[in-house]
């Protein structure tokens, strides 16, 4: 928060309302340091009244969703559950977890190698050496817009208002959804929560032909209703390594992963736990 530039002050009503439904940390940064701007204008500090309505619009998790910061290059970045940080990227309609809580995401914003692989921030600067910084209430937006075919190019960049290129963004090419391996795990961890498995079949699971398919395998066996309770160890081997389980196109990695992620979603977060802030990040990004 060093370079942070003040916009606005933030109301005491502001932090009761959102005191228990966002971190401690981000209500006392709210107090001590306003609304404002910081990584030279990158990154904005936001009122989240200011743009739950733009989640609700175009945002297929808005219900859990608290929109915390808002990017010069027209970005959303989100508390969810009360524990995931994750950046909506509207002009690529995508959607990514980049810290497992706020503590590491403020800690990662003094990573370079963290900001290089979640912020844009070389186009960013590109288009300020060109155009000059945005406004508070302004950002960076491709015209055309890229989902109706306008190339990636700096000189296709232009200054717009914030709110208003997300909303149109949402209006014409259409909302964020889940896909793949993300929206698979929101499905898993609803389904898997209210059912238990046999080692047989979470082993089926686990080596589903794609991650894509998972969520249909997980609706069978939830249909059978079977009831057993060795499911916890079983993914647990799988997590640790004693048990490989690796689908065609998903290495065993990439089981490690779903399964240390599983567990947490399970109740049990020991291994989760016990990795560093880059592995973390890591287990969360892949799963969500």
């Amino acid at each position: 928060m060093n370079d942070f530039i003040s916009i606005d002050q933030v109301t005491e009503n502001m932090c009761t309302k959102y005191s228990g439904s966002v971190p401690n940390e981000l209500v006392t940064i709210w107090r001590e340091y306003g609304m404002g701007t910081l990584l030279g204008g990158y990154l904005k500090l936001i009122n989240p009244d200011d743009f739950q309505d733009i989640l609700e619009e175009g945002y297929f998790r808005s219900e859990v969703s608290i929109p915390i910061f808002a990017m010069s290059m027209g970005d959303i970045i989100t508390w969810e559950d009360n524990r995931y940080v994750r950046k909506l990227n509207y002009r690529m309609g995508t959607f990514e977890g980049i810290a497992a809580g706020f503590e590491f995401f403020l800690d990662d914003l003094a990573s370079d190698y963290f900001k290089e692989k979640y912020f844009d921030l070389v186009q960013y600067q590109e288009a300020v050496e060109r155009f000059g910084e945005p406004t508070y209430d302004e950002c960076f937006g491709y015209i055309p817009l890229l989902a109706l075919g306008g190339a990636e190019k700096v000189e296709n960049l232009q200054k717009v208002k914030l709110r208003e290129h997300i909303l149109f963004i949402s209006a014409l090419a259409g909302p964020i959804q889940g896909v793949g391996i993300m929206e698979s795990a929101f499905k898993i961890a609803k389904e898997i929560s209210e059912q238990q498995y046999t080692s047989e079949d979470i082993c089926k699971y686990l080596n589903s032909a794609s991650i894509s398919i998972v969520y249909q395998t997980l609706k069978e066996i939830a249909e059978r209703s079977l009831q057993e309770t060795n499911v916890l160890n079983e993914v647990k081997a799988i997590a640790i390594g004693e048990k490989e389980i690796s689908g065609k196109g998903l290495g065993a990695t990439t089981m490690s992963i779903i399964a240390i992620a599983t567990l947490k979603e399970l109740g049990d977060s020991t291994l989760f736990d016990s990795l560093d802030a880059d592995d973390k990040n890591l287990v969360m990004g892949a799963f969500l």
